[in-house]
């Protein structure tokens, strides 16, 4: 049980300031987008929603369908916020954080692993998001930690106002 423990640390990472993005995606976010505003919130919303699946226990969680939706619909909205002049960028940075959210064999056999079981995820649906709202909106929602220091238990926490600095 401990060492399923500390796998579990090691797969999901450190986010010492607690914004739901592992320290070095967060790191890797600031060098690549910090001089682009809305690159940069947008780079951050995604990260928060594909990291869940590294803490996801897949013993417990045998559909991980709406995750996974959730995660294409925030793609979705972002994508759609930044406009069409954007999407090339967009669809760039969407790679560039997922590889480095899943930089390792471990962390991108455990993405693998949670795909499967999201195979009744329905990627079809409508988005939930305003065109002219959507980074902001989904900005509303702010990660909570159960356990100091890592991102185990995350689930989010709608807070009713913009979670602040990213």
């Amino acid at each position: 049980l401990v060492r399923a423990q500390v796998l579990l640390v090691d797969l999901v990472g450190q986010d010492t300031d607690g914004n739901g993005i592992r320290d070095d995606v967060d790191a890797f976010i600031a060098r690549s987008y910090g001089n682009d505003a809305a690159l940069r919130s947008a780079a951050e919303l995604i990260a928060r929603s594909i990291q869940p699946a590294l803490a996801v226990d897949l013993d417990q969680v045998q559909d991980t369908a709406a995750m996974a939706e959730h995660e294409v619909e925030v793609m979705s909205c972002v994508t759609d916020a930044l406009g069409p002049q954007r999407r090339g960028d967009v669809e760039s940075m969407i790679d560039r954080v997922t590889g480095a959210t899943y930089d390792n064999s471990a962390r991108f056999e455990k993405r693998e692993a949670f795909r499967r079981h999201a195979s009744g995820a329905d990627f079809g649906k409508p988005s939930h998001c305003e065109p002219a709202q959507r980074v902001l909106s989904a900005s509303l929602y702010r990660p909570v930690r159960r356990s100091g220091g890592t991102m185990q238990g995350q689930h989010l926490e709608y807070t009713g106002a913009a979670a602040g600095p990213h």
